[in-house]
C-alpha cells in the first residue's frame, strides 16, 4: 500500500520538469518494466540547489523520484549520497513491495548525476 506522502507526491508531482542548462544530469531505465527517470541538478557551494526530474513509469517510480527531489534539495553532496532506499521508503510512508524498484531507479539516476559532481 502507498503511504500518504507517496500518494500526495504522485498526484502533485513537485519539482517535475527540466532545468535549462543544468550543471549535471543523468538518466536511468529499468529494462524489465520500462520505467525511465531523468534528473537535472544545479549546485552551489557543494550543495544541491535545485533537483528536477522527468519520469515515465509506474506509481512507484513517480513517488520515488518526486520524494527524492524533496529529500535532496538543499543537502550537501556527502549527505545526499548517504540517502538509501530505506530512507526514501520511510519518507514516502511506504510503497508496495512490487513497486520498490522505482525507489532504486530514482536513486540510481541521482547517484549517476551526483558522481559527475564529486
Amino acid at each position: 500500500m502507498y503511504g500518504n506522502r507517496a500518494k500526495q507526491l504522485i498526484s502533485e508531482l513537485p519539482n517535475r520538469g527540466r532545468i535549462e542548462n543544468p550543471a549535471f544530469s543523468a538518466r536511468a531505465a529499468n529494462p524489465v518494466c520500462g520505467d525511465e527517470v531523468e534528473v537535472f541538478l544545479t549546485v552551489e557551494d557543494g550543495t544541491i540547489k535545485e533537483f528536477r526530474y522527468l519520469v515515465s513509469g509506474c506509481a512507484g517510480s513517480v513517488a520515488g523520484i518526486a520524494g527524492l527531489s524533496q529529500l535532496i534539495t538543499g543537502r550537501a553532496f556527502d549527505e545526499a549520497l548517504g540517502i538509501d532506499t530505506e530512507q526514501l521508503f520511510d519518507y514516502l510512508g511506504g510503497v508496495p513491495g512490487a513497486k520498490r524498484h522505482g525507489l532504486d531507479l530514482a536513486l540510481e539516476a541521482f547517484r549517476s548525476a551526483l558522481h559527475q559532481v564529486s
